[in-house]
């Protein structure tokens, strides 16, 4: 039995395919309390998928991380023939500090990397970059921790501690010739053509990456450029702790994830928009969980947020980030985050309302996953639509109404955009702010059986634009067309 303290254990996961050996050896971390107990901080491929098909594939999920598994539990359990020294297993130098509180920093920080949806690579950031990331954690030097024998050269990634994770999609290639990046456990390689397999494998990565995080939305974003591809690589990062906790319903809340809103709202300033919102959600956890009479169980385990139909949210936040790349076309991003903004305000309240400007800071990256959680990929995708509208209507009040029947193809065009037909819904709309603003006997009704946008339809519009404004015109068509 080997006395208490924190090792660090190794073992082969030699793998071989048509362009050479990928990952050696597997890294991870095991506390054992000297009494014959030992648990597991490991990383590694994602659920249901092996390594060997990661050597295939190489790319596909993101780093899956155990935290303080029981040994036997862990995907690193032993056989009936391994032991410690079989695996390698070295004590560390923890310099005199109890192993308890240098594990408990090490299980943090492997916790915060299963939470950040790190990509896995077999070669770049892999189970021995969550090896290295937790000693660092800890305090203790990883290139004092390998054990004698052990090459570095065979521990892939182990010079990863994932404090600046790679995007597998976002740095496969250099941006000038399409040539994958150096990586020097390929480069060392002494293959013939070893170039072209290289270049073959890393586009093979990243059409993988790709695929699976815009599934059919993948076409669109394969040219897309940086300032596209960082902006979706923000947009599933997940926000503070209590940012998370409120993209839930209060039904799903812990009384562990109540006090951290609850300390949250107290270190805001006075008159901060999300006080109230807070304070609300609040009063409805004690409304619903400690009222008088019968009440529902508090849930006991934290769970992650979903999309409105159970979904990963932050794969609906990816799809939704597609749309929005896929609306910039070529006039650039900020276009289409300012119609993004404009759509997602018609869901807020004054206090809360974003500013129209085409950034994607906090506030615009809060209020895109709150969106999300509300209302799912396909409703904010709605919203961005409404946006794009609002858009051509405040060009229009200023340029002329010029394009109105391209713009309502282009912008609500596509299955599950609106409940509505959109010419018919603009038809009715205009003639219900027409007889709002101008009476009923002076209107002249527009039929409203659809159909195409003439010039009597046209001439409607500017002069229902110039009365109401933008902004009313277009909330009203987002009612009539079922989005609002």
């Amino acid at each position: 039995m080997l006395e208490k303290g924190i090792y660090i254990e190794i073992k082969s996961v030699q793998l071989t395919d048509d362009i050479g050996v990928f990952g050696k050896l597997h890294s991870y971390l095991v506390f054992r309390d000297g009494k014959g107990n030992a648990r597991v901080i490991r990383g590694g491929p994602p659920a249901g998928k092996s390594l060997k098909a990661f050597a295939k594939a190489a790319a596909g999920g993101d780093i899956e991380v155990q935290a303080d598994v029981a040994l036997q539990r862990s995907k690193d359990r032993y056989g009936p023939d391994d032991t410690p020294q079989s695996r390698h297993a070295r004590k560390l130098d923890l310099g005199g500090r109890e192993p308890e509180e240098v594990w408990k920093g090490m299980v943090e920080r492997a916790k915060a990397i299963n939470g950040a949806e790190i990509d896995y690579d077999v070669i770049t950031q892999n189970s021995n970059s969550v090896t290295r990331a937790a000693l660092e954690a800890g305090g203790v030097d990883p290139n004092k921790s390998i054990p004698a024998g052990i090459d570095k050269g065979d521990l892939t990634g182990f010079d990863n501690d994932l404090s600046k994770p790679k995007d597998i999609f976002d740095t496969m290639f250099d941006e000038k010739d399409d040539e994958p990046l150096d990586d020097p456990n390929l480069a060392s390689r002494d293959d013939g053509d070893g170039k072209e397999k290289r270049t073959a494998v890393f586009r093979a990565r990243r059409e993988t990456a790709l695929t699976r995080k815009f599934g059919a939305d993948a076409d669109d974003l394969r040219n897309s450029s940086p300032e596209a591809r960082k902006f979706l690589d923000a947009v599933a990062k997940p926000g503070s702790k209590a940012d998370e906790i409120l993209l839930k319903p209060v039904s799903k809340w812990t009384d562990d994830e109540l006090g951290v809103v609850m300390g949250t709202r107290l270190d805001l300033p006075s008159g901060h928009p999300e006080r109230n919102r807070m304070a609300d959600k609040e009063t409805e956890f004690f409304k619903r969980f400690h009222s008088a009479g019968t009440t529902p169980p508090i849930p006991k385990d934290p769970t992650p947020a979903r999309a409105p139909d159970g979904g990963d949210l932050a794969s609906a936040l990816r799809r939704v980030g597609a749309q929005v790349v896929r609306a910039a076309g070529r006039d650039g991003l900020p276009p289409a985050l300012r119609d993004l903004q404009r759509g997602i305000n018609f869901k807020r309240d004054a206090a809360s309302t974003l500013t129209v400007d085409g950034a994607f800071g906090p506030r615009t990256r809060s209020a895109l996953r709150r969106a999300t959680a509300d209302l799912g990929s396909a409703g904010v995708e709605r919203l961005l639509a409404l946006g794009r509208f609002h858009g051509f209507a405040e060009n229009a009040e200023r340029d002329g109404p010029a394009g109105l029947e391209g713009t309502l193809e282009a912008v609500f065009a596509g299955s599950g955009r609106t409940r509505a037909r959109p010419v018919g819904a603009l038809k009715r709309m205009l003639n219900d702010l027409g007889q709002i603003h101008f009476g009923r006997d002076a209107w002249k009704p527009l039929d409203d059986g659809g159909g195409r946008i003439g010039p009597e339809t046209t001439s409607a519009f500017a002069k229902v634009l110039r009365a109401a404004g933008p902004k009313l015109l277009t909330e009203r068509f987002g009612r009539f067309l079922g989005i609002l």
